[in-house]
């Protein structure tokens, strides 16, 4: 019985960008920028014929939320709604 391969994950930490299996603590692989891990998984992906899967930092979401806030979009508002300055649009996220 041959042993199912882990996928590659591309995940933020700290202020790099670790390629690490699914369930694995340790990184394969560390990285100043999200593209270079991107490229490592890729090819570490394609070459084993797994799933290649890339987490975003938490802060973009954060802040896409604050943002949002800012323009005038309360949390419970929805998401079709519009201002007369046309570059205040209020986004779903």
């Amino acid at each position: 019985m041959t042993k199912k391969k882990s996928n590659v994950w591309v995940s933020p930490r700290d202020d790099k960008w670790i390629v690490h299996r699914e369930n694995s603590s340790r990184p394969s692989d560390v990285t100043s920028t999200q593209a270079e891990a991107n490229e490592i998984a890729r090819r570490i992906a394609q070459n084993e014929k797994v799933d290649r899967i890339t987490q975003g930092r938490v802060l973009s979401s954060i802040f896409r939320t604050f943002r949002n806030h800012v323009v005038g979009n309360p949390p419970n508002a929805a998401c079709s709604s519009t201002f007369s300055d046309p570059t205040q649009t209020a986004r779903c996220i």
